[in-house]
């Protein structure tokens, strides 16, 4: 007997946002049911701890940069809110000058729905742990 999985791709951003929030929540119950001891549950955790030291990064350098001035702070702020668009930019840049498919669109547009399709699985993660 052949299992055979489907693939359906969403045609709006929306959609896709939504089915990326849907699988977080998936994850999130997995981490409520199975506690830290199931892979896929140290994995939720990883994504959840690196999300909120990374927004706390960002919102701490931010807050310096206003109330202090400081432009180490502000450089630190704006690395870490550039590098992951900008290490995005770079792969789909290396792939499409390796694949030389010429859809040079897609190195601008694609890191962008990455990160919003990361933060909505990250969300939906959260939202499904602090659900009662």
């Amino acid at each position: 007997y052949k299992r055979q999985v489907q693939h359906k791709h969403r045609s709006t951003l929306q959609n896709l946002l939504k089915q990326n929030f849907s699988y977080g929540r998936g994850l999130g119950n997995l981490l409520k049911i199975k506690g830290v001891d199931s892979t896929f549950s140290k994995w939720a955790l990883l994504l959840v701890t690196g999300f909120a030291v990374w927004s706390s990064i960002i919102l701490l350098s931010l807050l310096y940069t206003i109330l202090a001035g400081s432009y180490v702070f502000q450089t630190m702020f704006l690395i870490m809110l550039l590098l992951p668009p900008f290490a995005l930019v770079i792969f789909y840049a290396h792939d499409s000058i390796k694949k030389k498919d010429k859809k040079f669109g897609r190195i601008i547009i694609h890191p962008l729905i990455d990160i919003a399709r990361s933060l909505a699985f990250v969300l939906g993660i959260i939202y499904q742990l602090i659900k009662l």
